[in-house]
């Protein structure tokens, strides 16, 4: 029968605690699976380890043998384990990541805080590139990570791995002020042209779907204001500027206060994926990993 490590680590705390009890809270384990654990330990090498006595864990002749042949090994794995997690935490490493403002801002920025809290060296290196010129330095080890919505990947490639993050909604927003010069039913889509709009520039995701409706329809989709991120979209629409297309879980805060409302159409427009790339075997991926933890859409 096999043996695994884990059966010998517990073996070792076993006899230099003879405390389940101790042992359990170090390890974090019940004590039944403790009991379990030495006694597949035994099973294996057909000999008793331990006994118990009135006074507690006792280790019978073979059960000393055997804790001398691997208390250093053990030993010096268990410092390897922690000497390698030191490293981890305290190791200088500068992760670079490519994303929309909005997600820097409202997304990774406020997780970079929380994560810095326990890895303090690890740096960030943020930035924005189009989809296409980010998914090229991601594959030439230019970036570590490229966030991204699903609507923009038009193809797969065999070196980078991808997850999916969240659903995120595009919808129509106004400010209070501006809420008030229209009626409370749904308007259509192309109605906007009777409005003055405020949208991410052409050929960007969130616009690909009412572009192509106008198309669609005969007509073209040309907004009073054209901007290049969507901070900017959502600061325009504060002040009145016009209706405003944006992503609604970018603006959770101000849909909540009533600094900004929605509007809504009589068409649906479809739903998105929110999702990240990085390089498969990528170095930084432990790191990346528990980054992601903090992450919060």
């Amino acid at each position: 029968m096999d043996i695994n490590l884990d059966s010998y680590k517990i073996f070792y705390y076993v006899c230099e605690f003879k405390n389940l009890t101790k042992v359990a809270d170090i390890l974090y384990v019940t004590q039944p699976a403790i009991t379990k654990q030495i006694k597949k330990l035994e099973e294996s090498l057909g000999k008793t380890l331990i006994v118990r006595t009135s006074k507690g864990i006792e280790l019978t002749n073979e059960g000393e043998l055997l804790y001398k042949e691997i208390k250093t090994p053990i030993e010096s794995i268990l410092q390897a384990d922690n000497t390698f997690k030191s490293k981890v935490d305290n190791y200088e490493v500068n992760i670079k990541i490519i994303a929309g403002h909005s997600t820097i801002k409202n997304i990774l920025l406020p997780a970079m805080v929380e994560f810095n809290k326990e890895h303090p060296n690890v740096k960030f290196e943020m930035s924005t590139s189009p989809y296409q010129k980010a998914i090229q330095k991601l594959r030439r080890n230019e970036v570590d990570i490229v966030f991204y919505t699903t609507d923009e990947m038009n193809e797969t490639y065999n070196d980078i791995v991808t997850k999916n993050i969240c659903t995120i909604h595009d919808i129509l927003v106004v400010s209070e002020e501006v809420r008030k010069r229209y009626p409370s039913k749904k308007i259509s889509l192309l109605d906007l042209d009777n409005f003055k709009t405020i949208a991410k520039q052409e050929n960007s995701a969130c616009r690909a779907y009412i572009d192509n409706y106008f198309k669609e329809n005969g007509k073209l989709f040309i907004p009073t204001y054209q901007l290049s991120n969507y901070w900017l979209v959502y600061e325009y629409t504060k002040l009145g500027l016009g209706i405003g297309l944006g992503i609604k879980e970018y603006m959770k805060e101000d849909l909540a206060n009533g600094t900004i409302s929605e509007i809504e159409t009589e068409e649906t427009i479809p739903e998105r994926q929110m999702a990240y790339a990085m390089q498969k075997n990528s170095p930084s991926y432990g790191i990346i990993k528990e980054f992601m933890k903090q992450v919060k859409f």
